[in-house]
C-alpha cells in the first residue's frame, strides 16, 4: 500500500490527443496545483507498435503525505492504451476536405480510485479524441478535444471533457488555452491558460492558472519532457 500511495503522490487527468508516439519514445508529465494539499499528478506515454500509444495518469491529493506515512491519500490510478482511427498517413483520395485535416482516435482504460480510507474501487474507462494541426502568422498551433467516460469508482460514473487550443511562437515558448468539464454529482468547469518555456534538454517548464466556475483561482506547476 506504501508503493500505491508513493505512485499516487506522483500524478493530468488530461490526455494527449489523438497524434501517435512514435514507436519507442516516450513523453512525462510532472505538476501540482492549490497548495501543500492539492492534486500532484504524474502523466505518461510511450510509443508502441502499430501506432499503438500506452500510457499512466497518475494522481493524489496531499503532499504532506509524503513526510506522514503510511496516512492514506485519496487518488486515481489509469493505465490506457490509444489507437488512431484516422491520421495521416490514412488520408485517401476522396476523403471530404473538411475531414481531411482531423485526426480521431479512441482509448480504453482500467484503474482505481483511492479512497481517504485506503480502500480502492476498480474502474474502467472509454474515450476519443480528435484534433488538428493550423498555421498562423504567430506560429504553428494545434486543437483538440477530448470526452471520456469512467464507470465505477469511489461515485460512479464520471464524464470529463476537455478542449485544448495551443500555439508555439517560438521553438522554446508554447502557449495553451483549456477549457476542462467534469460531471459526477454535480457538473464542474474550469478555464485553464498555460505556458510553457523549454529548459535547453531538460524539458519544459509549465506553469498556469485555472479558474473555475465559482471563481476560484488555482495556480499550477509543473515539468514536461519527451524521452
Amino acid at each position: 500500500m506504501r508503493i500505491l500511495v508513493l505512485l499516487l503522490l506522483l500524478s493530468l487527468p488530461a490526455q494527449g490527443g489523438p497524434w501517435p508516439r512514435a514507436q519507442g519514445q516516450a513523453y512525462v508529465f510532472i505538476g501540482h496545483e492549490d497548495g501543500m494539499d492539492g492534486w500532484t499528478s504524474l502523466y505518461a506515454e510511450y510509443g508502441g507498435p502499430r501506432n499503438l500509444t500506452f500510457g499512466l495518469d497518475l494522481g493524489g491529493h496531499g503532499m504532506r503525505a509524503l513526510k506522514t506515512l503510511p496516512d492514506p491519500v485519496d487518488g486515481r490510478l489509469r493505465a490506457f492504451v490509444r489507437a488512431p482511427l484516422l491520421s495521416g498517413t490514412q488520408i485517401r483520395e476522396g476523403r471530404p476536405r473538411w475531414l481531411t485535416p482531423w485526426l480521431l482516435a479512441v482509448e480504453v482504460g482500467v484503474g482505481l480510485d483511492l479512497a481517504d480510507t485506503g480502500d480502492t474501487t476498480p474502474t474502467w474507462s472509454l474515450g476519443t479524441s480528435v484534433g488538428r494541426g493550423f498555421q498562423t502568422r504567430w506560429g504553428d498551433g494545434w486543437t483538440t478535444v477530448d470526452l471520456r467516460l469512467t464507470e465505477g469508482g469511489l461515485k460512479g460514473r464520471r464524464i470529463n471533457g476537455q478542449a485544448v487550443m495551443g500555439i508555439k511562437p517560438t521553438d522554446r515558448l508554447t502557449l495553451e488555452m483549456g477549457l476542462f468539464a467534469e460531471q459526477e454529482q454535480t457538473l464542474s468547469l474550469t478555464l485553464a491558460p498555460t505556458l510553457q518555456y523549454e529548459i535547453g534538454d531538460y524539458g519544459g517548464l509549465r506553469l498556469g492558472l485555472s479558474v473555475t466556475r465559482d471563481g476560484d483561482r488555482i495556480g499550477r506547476i509543473g515539468w514536461a519532457r519527451d524521452f
